[in-house]
């Protein structure tokens, strides 16, 4: 190890201490300590109570509020405030509701026919369920007479989605 260091910078630092500072250190310490007792710590702690407050409290607070002026009394539930509250709740739904709603508006048109066929198909209609929207015109026979069906369209009809064994035991 280089040991070149001069030990006279280390002297030069800012910092100076008196005499006999660290051997009296003690000594000075328990000087002060004794005469800072527990006594006067406790009293020491920047809180004091006049004298007889005790006794006098209860005179001086009934004093105090007959003497005091009425406070005005402000009520926050008025019809007024709430219907202001009210009204300011109803236009930011209405705002939201207007900004918002791009939902598309449903018809027979936008519905795909599949998906008609589909829902009646595996809904449990009934005859009279059906009959009961319609009116009693559109139930009238004459209608219902002037639909024909080709022969043609009934047997590809019947070839196409009946079953072969359930005609034959019918």
């Amino acid at each position: 190890m280089k040991s070149n260091k001069n030990i006279s910078q280390y002297k030069s630092n800012g910092f100076k201490v008196p005499k006999n500072y660290f051997e009296s250190f003690e000594d000075n310490l328990f000087q002060k300590l004794a005469l800072n007792s527990e006594k006067d710590v406790a009293n020491a702690t920047g809180f004091k109570i006049p004298e007889a407050y005790f006794e006098n409290v209860d005179n001086y607070l009934i004093n105090i509020a007959k003497s005091s002026q009425p406070v005005k009394v402000i009520k926050l539930l008025t019809f007024k405030n709430l219907a202001y509250t009210a009204s300011i709740a109803a236009a930011v739904i209405l705002m939201f509701s207007y900004i918002f709603n791009t939902q598309k508006k449903l018809d027979f048109e936008s519905i795909e026919l599949a998906t008609l066929h589909y829902y009646i198909e595996t809904a449990d209609f009934t005859t009279n369920d059906i009959a009961s929207l319609l009116s009693d015109d559109e139930l009238s026979s004459e209608l219902i007479m002037q639909e024909t069906i080709s022969d043609q369209a009934i047997e590809t009809y019947l070839m196409n989605t009946a079953n072969l064994q359930d005609l034959i035991i019918d």
